[in-house]
């Protein structure tokens, strides 16, 4: 049950984390009036930071599954994602590919925060 305490935790501080980065970016969308090809990058990169983020925190908190932890916290970030995108648009998916890509950059994200903690400790 600790384990689950620790995940809900780093998932909070990742939320956190990404809603601050997103509200820098819609700051800078203000002022900069960014194309949509910009803006769609910037929250990839938001994706990506804040699954780092939480990978990196995951692997100072449970050291011994650093690997496993990172994908746990990139797949729990892209599955809240998922479905709070799901209950606000009524259409469904509409295109798979960037679901896919969507996936992929959190569950790397995290696993690359995690294996960033055992880099930093050699």
């Amino acid at each position: 049950m600790q384990g689950i305490g620790k995940i809900l935790k780093v998932q909070a501080f990742v939320w956190i984390f990404a809603v601050v980065l997103l509200m820098i970016l819609s700051f800078l969308m203000y002022l900069f009036d960014l194309s949509e090809g910009w803006i769609r990058f910037g929250i990839l990169l938001i994706y990506a930071l804040s699954c780092i983020a939480g990978g990196w925190m995951a692997g100072h908190i449970c050291p011994g599954r650093r690997f496993l932890n990172g994908l746990v916290q990139g797949s729990l970030f892209f599955l809240v994602l998922f479905l709070i995108s799901m209950l606000f648009q009524s259409a469904g998916i509409e295109n798979i590919g960037n679901v896919i890509t969507c996936i992929a950059i959190c569950c790397g994200s995290g696993i690359l925060g995690a294996l960033l903690i055992r880099k930093c400790r050699s």
